[in-house]
C-alpha cells in the first residue's frame, strides 16, 4: 500500500510539473512597439496574391510605421504623415487612424503581420 502510495504521489507530482511548465511555455509574450519604426516589406491581396516591396513601392513610395511611447502611432507615406492609435494585446496589436477601419496585427520582435480588415496583408519589418 505504501508502495502504491508512493507511485500515485511520483506520477501527481510529474502532472503537476509538465502542467506548470506548460503554462509557463505557452504564455503570451507582452511586446512593447514603444520607440520602434517599422518599414512595410511586402503585401498579399484579397485575391491571395503576393506583392513584393518593389512593387508597392513603385505606387506608395517608402511606407512606415512609427510608434510613439504615449499610444500614437504615425504612418508616412507618399509624402504624407497620418496619425492614429494603438493597444497592444499580448501579441496582437490593434491600430485604428481617423479615416479607416481598425487593423490588427500579429506581431514578433522583428516582423509584423498588419491586416487592414479589407482582404489585405501588409509584411512590416522592424527598422533598427
Amino acid at each position: 500500500m505504501k508502495k502504491n502510495l508512493a507511485v500515485i504521489t511520483i506520477i501527481f507530482a510529474i502532472c503537476l510539473l509538465f502542467t506548470a511548465c506548460s503554462k509557463t511555455m505557452h504564455k503570451e509574450k507582452a511586446i512593447n512597439l514603444a520607440g520602434t519604426t517599422w518599414k512595410i516589406t511586402g503585401a498579399q491581396d484579397d485575391g491571395k496574391n503576393e506583392i513584393p516591396e518593389e512593387v508597392l513601392s513603385d505606387i506608395y513610395g517608402e511606407v512606415t510605421y512609427i510608434f510613439e511611447n504615449n499610444g500614437i502611432v504615425l504612418c508616412k507615406a507618399m509624402g504624407n504623415t497620418t496619425q492614429g492609435t494603438y493597444t497592444i494585446d499580448g501579441e496582437k496589436v490593434t491600430i485604428l487612424f481617423d479615416n479607416a477601419e481598425a487593423a490588427t496585427a500579429a506581431c514578433s520582435d522583428k516582423k509584423m503581420t498588419l491586416d487592414n480588415g479589407k482582404g489585405y496583408l501588409f509584411y512590416l519589418t522592424k527598422e533598427d
